[in-house]
């Protein structure tokens, strides 16, 4: 199967009536993403007859990548941020979270390195730069850099009204950015620094039009910036932003009529994560290069949890931390209305799949599909940037 290519339509053996079922997904560290990279979902219906299965990227139409955001189409599963998730149930989407992965990198809050900001206690009365897209429904970027100021701030004993910012609106839309020239069949959801995201973020420090920006390790990399705050240097309960948790979401229609599929496809998932222990360097390479990272800054960026990256679960921790987001979206007015987020958490599917996985692992071909050195990602294929 081909790296970084959205596989070929899988089919599903459906009792009543045709189901069209999409995917999509952040590029974070996800077994859901390595699944469909090993080609494991796509060979799991391969005898099934019915139902196409194929990723939201495929479609030329804009709309259907809007979807990615709004989750405003039917049969959806989408790994990612919970921002993005949480408002499109906030806005009727009627959605279920099957499963939280939580994404071990730092939110970054950085300074030039002649900055006398060095703390988040120095960010008091100084100008903080945000990136906001009007045009958007939901400015998850926006969110992400507020939230960090806001938790940065709060680790000093500040609050946001402690400090100045510095507003930049940018007059576009995501996905119009994410479209490739030439190639309207290309759609990546990609964030890289040298994209317009990170550059038009890095330009107002750069012109000193702010004293710090949020960013990414690559930024320290790449211009030797000052690291003021970290996001992992706070108690995990504070943690709560775009990435932490990550949702795993699906259209809750889908779970009641297409329970079976949707067990399945969490079954791979969790597989993805057996894999992923006996192969580390491999499964690192595929994040790596879903990224746009070379493997040595995947490694950094992540450090030791690599593996606790790939974790799905229904952790009751970290649904009380959803819940501390959804409050913190609400009360910035990101989201128009409150929600049940109890309701909206739904077990099941994480139950069958642990089933079906646990019955599985007891046969050799489980056992060989996720032994060490059962696929290999190219060395010279690492660390190439996706295209955004």
């Amino acid at each position: 199967m081909p790296i970084l290519e959205a596989p070929a339509p899988s089919r599903l053996r459906a009792k009543n009536a045709a189901l069209d079922a999409w995917f999509t997904r952040c590029p974070n560290a996800s077994p859901f993403s390595i699944a469909l990279h090993l080609g494991w979902i796509d060979a799991e219906f391969a005898d099934d007859d019915g139902v196409t299965f194929r990723a939201l990227q495929t479609s030329r139409d804009p709309k259907v990548h809007h979807a990615h955001y709004a989750h405003n189409i039917p049969n959806l599963f989408r790994h990612g941020g919970n921002y993005p998730a949480t408002w499109a149930q906030a806005n009727g989407a009627d959605t279920r979270v099957i499963g939280l992965s939580w994404k071990y990198q730092s939110n970054l809050i950085l300074a030039l390195p002649d900055s006398p900001v060095k703390t988040a206690a120095d960010l008091k009365g100084k100008r903080l730069h945000l990136v906001r897209r009007p045009k958007e429904d939901i400015d998850f970027g926006y969110a992400t850099a507020l939230r960090t100021y806001e938790v940065a701030l709060a680790s000093a004993g500040l609050s946001l009204g402690d400090a100045e910012f510095v507003v930049h609106n940018i007059d576009r839309s995501l996905v119009g950015d994410r479209v490739q020239p030439g190639n309207p069949d290309y759609v990546s959801f990609n964030q890289n620094p040298g994209g317009s995201r990170g550059a038009e973020n890095i330009w107002g420090l750069l012109n000193r039009e702010a004293d710090v920006i949020v960013g990414g390790h690559e930024l320290v990399q790449v211009l030797g910036l000052h690291v003021v705050f970290d996001s992992q240097t706070i108690p995990v309960g504070d943690q709560g932003n775009n990435a932490t948790p990550d949702t795993f979401a699906v259209n809750a229609g889908l779970i009641e009529e297409h329970p079976d599929f949707v067990a399945r496809v969490y079954a791979r998932s969790l597989q993805a994560i057996d894999w992923a222990r006996n192969n580390p360097v491999e499964a690192l390479r595929f994040v790596a290069k879903e990224q746009g990272r070379s493997e040595i800054l995947a490694s950094r960026v992540f450090g030791g949890n690599f593996l606790a990256s790939l974790e799905l679960n229904l952790d009751p921790g970290r649904i009380e931390i959803l819940r501390s987001v959804k409050a913190f979206l609400l009360r910035h007015g990101i989201i128009p209305r409150d929600f049940d987020l109890d309701a909206w958490i739904d077990p099941r599917p994480l139950a069958a799949a642990r089933a079906i996985v646990e019955e599985r692992r007891r046969t050799p071909r489980y056992q060989a599909e996720i032994a060490p050195g059962a696929f290999r990602l190219p060395v010279a294929a690492a660390g190439a940037a996706c295209r955004a």
